[in-house]
């Protein structure tokens, strides 16, 4: 006898999973598009390893407009038309439920990313087009076969257009957003790589990788980031102005400046200066359990010490206070 077991999923990873099979089903539209362009260049031959005269002309033509001819050889094929039907439907119906869940307060991880880094639409399929194979390992196969490269088990840049765009106006103004300034590359959030060592590759042939953070915030595992581990650690706060020595008047500031920053959102910072001992550790903590906020410890002598840069490792733990939606203690 068997035993089926059904487990509830979060709101949020109901709506990541129902989101990452939307684009799930974008890739397996454009391996529709693949499979006539099998067709279309001779698909006898050894693809890869050999180039026929089918695709040597079609390689040679005079224009870039290829790409599009085989795409339009599916326009006739009744499973492409049911997809893009079944595809219009999952946009749907992620939408109401979307605005259903934010209206009742749930917290959707890939919309609060969105929000953090002030991500586009575009950039957040460009995430989970490279979430997918975290989600299942089919997918580095599909990618395989559409890239028409069996060791391609990443999406490319390339790729990642074609999935995602629907002319070339659309494919310039996406590129933009694998430059060294967007915010999924500044932020660490995807990072490009050349598949083959020592290669040089043009921008489209790059690979693409989420960061393991990203892919575990998004999942719901909090552990920080393990770049961050060797001088960083979280701490929930506790403690309460009855357990610091500090006279009654500097309370009362620190109360009041505090409970403005809850209520106007402005940057805050604050300094504490005093012997090792005088309590300044358990001051912020304080002020952390008062905003309601984790705290995250870092030790600034042994960021130094570390083999990352120091920029990136700022960067880091600035975006794991984001995520974390924790203060930073600088310390030493």
């Amino acid at each position: 006898m068997s035993t089926t077991l059904n487990y509830a999923l979060s709101e949020n990873l109901e709506h990541l999973f129902a989101e990452a099979n939307r684009i799930y089903t974008k890739l397996r539209l454009q391996a529709l598009k693949a499979r006539s362009r099998d067709t279309y260049w001779d698909s006898e031959n050894l693809r890869g390893l050999y180039i026929s005269d089918i695709e040597l002309s079609a390689l040679m033509s005079d224009n870039l407009s290829t790409r599009q001819n085989i795409a339009s050889n599916t326009r006739d094929d009744p499973e492409y038309q049911s997809m893009i039907d079944i595809l219009a439907q999952l946009e749907a119906e992620i939408g109401v439920k979307k605005s259903e869940s934010l209206r009742h307060g749930a917290i959707l991880r890939l919309e609060r990313l969105a929000d953090i880094f002030n991500l586009t639409e575009v950039e957040k399929d460009i995430i989970l087009l490279c979430l997918l194979p975290d989600l299942d390992l089919k997918c580095e196969r599909l990618y395989g076969y559409i890239q028409d490269d069996v060791t391609k088990k990443m999406p490319t840049v390339s790729l990642a257009l074609d999935v995602l765009c629907s002319c070339i106006h659309d494919r310039l103004a996406v590129r933009k957003l694998f430059l060294p300034q967007s915010s999924l590359i500044k932020h660490y959030l995807v990072s490009l790589y050349d598949s083959t060592p020592g290669k040089q590759a043009p921008l489209l042939a790059k690979s693409l990788k989420l960061d393991e953070r990203i892919c575990n915030y998004l999942l719901e595992y909090d552990e920080i980031d393990a770049n961050l581990l060797h001088f960083a650690h979280k701490t929930i706060p506790h403690k309460t102005f009855d357990d610091v020595v500090l006279s009654d008047d500097i309370k009362t500031r620190l109360a009041r400046s505090t409970d403005a920053y809850k209520d106007e959102h402005y940057n805050l910072a604050w300094y504490f200066y005093g012997a090792e001992g005088a309590g300044k550790l358990s001051t912020a903590e304080v002020l952390c359990h008062r905003l309601g906020i984790e705290l995250l410890v870092a030790d600034v002598n042994d960021m130094l010490q570390i083999d990352i840069p120091f920029e990136t490792a700022v960067r880091l733990l600035c975006r794991e206070a984001l995520l974390q939606n924790a203060a930073i203690y600088w310390n030493n």
